[in-house]
């Protein structure tokens, strides 16, 4: 189980609290407008060597690999230019890196998130709907409401699945998994089945001739 969110400390304690075995990991976005703030005084200075570093910190966080990461990180530390009060904070946030860069939270299954904007995204929609004041029944029904705008917003492509996934229920192949297979594996490879079943024939130009 993974727990991708902003560094409040309380998060960290009461999550580990209730799910000991958690991994918890920083919001990248979070992390790198903080970044931002820290070392934004080298985007004003007029040399590009400064703007170009100011780029680079700000993206440590969506860092691929590990020596690109370390390379940056090791180019701010050695830098005259940058204070001593940036290179200790960059410094404290680098002991929690396998926290919020990249290129070390690959170890951990997210999906390919390494933020939280998109649980952000839905709460901005629900303020609009809701407030303190709000009761039960209005928050359900304002989940009921928003989650049919998104069914409506993407009928065509659940359309689309929900016709494959018919035809894949009724391929011969399917009946024969069933057999060998429990449930919870035909389902953990169904979307790749689907889409591995579903191809079109062309006249290829050897097949011409």
């Amino acid at each position: 189980m993974v727990y991708l969110f902003f560094m409040i400390l309380i998060y960290f304690v009461a999550i580990h609290r209730v799910f000991p075995n958690a991994e918890t990991l920083l919001c990248s976005w979070h992390v790198s407008n903080n970044l931002k703030k820290q070392f934004l005084y080298l985007s004003r200075r007029k040399d590009n060597e400064s703007k170009k570093l100011y780029q680079e910190i700000v993206n440590l966080p969506y860092a691929e690999k590990e020596e690109k990461y370390i390379a940056c990180y090791n180019a701010v530390q050695n830098n005259s230019e940058v204070s001593q009060e940036s290179k200790e904070y960059l410094k404290k946030r680098h002991e929690t890196r396998a926290k919020w860069v990249k290129a070390y939270m690959k170890i951990f299954f997210t999906g390919g998130t390494c933020t939280n904007s998109r649980i952000e995204g839905k709460h901005s929609i629900y303020k609009k709907f809701l407030n303190s004041d709000s009761s039960l029944s209005k928050l359900y029904k304002t989940f009921k409401v928003l989650e049919n705008v998104e069914i409506e917003n993407y009928h065509e492509d659940i359309a689309k699945f929900t016709q494959k996934e018919d035809f894949f229920q009724n391929f011969e192949m399917m009946k024969n998994f069933e057999k060998i297979y429990t449930p919870y594996v035909i389902n953990r490879i169904k979307g790749n089945l689907i889409e591995a079943l579903n191809y079109d024939v062309i006249l290829t130009s050897e097949a011409k001739k």
